[in-house]
């Protein structure tokens, strides 16, 4: 589970708030009144948007292009060969051959998910 902005409010006051945008830790600053609250089990997410992890790498042959499904979190790669798609959610890996090789894909070629149909735009 993961929480964030813990707000306790009374007749419609706010008395107190935590955003939980600490970067390490176990405790965090209520901003209205300044009281510290203790935090088990912290896993902070700034940290993750300011110092990235490489996760995986993947050399594909040509220009390749990027798409993403944000219904089902799926980055899609097309390069010349080979349709690539990698679950954001647990990092899996999936390489799918094309029936026919594009023999250039140009500098600047795009890709676009349609999440209406489905569909995968090169």
């Amino acid at each position: 589970m993961n929480l964030k902005d813990i707000r306790i409010k009374q007749n419609n006051r706010l008395l107190y708030y935590w955003p939980l945008s600490e970067t390490t830790g176990n405790t965090c600053k209520d901003v209205v009144e300044n009281k510290m609250a203790e935090v088990t089990n912290p896993n902070w997410i700034r940290p993750k948007h300011q110092q990235w992890e490489l996760t995986n790498t993947l050399n594909v042959k040509g220009n390749p292009s990027v798409a993403f499904d944000q219904k089902k979190d799926i980055l899609y790669v097309v390069a010349q060969d080979s349709l690539y798609a990698i679950s954001i959610k647990d990092m899996q890996l999936h390489a799918d051959k094309l029936s026919h090789r594009q023999d250039t894909l140009s500098a600047g070629n795009q890709s676009i998910f349609d999440t209406a149909s489905g569909n995968l735009y090169n």
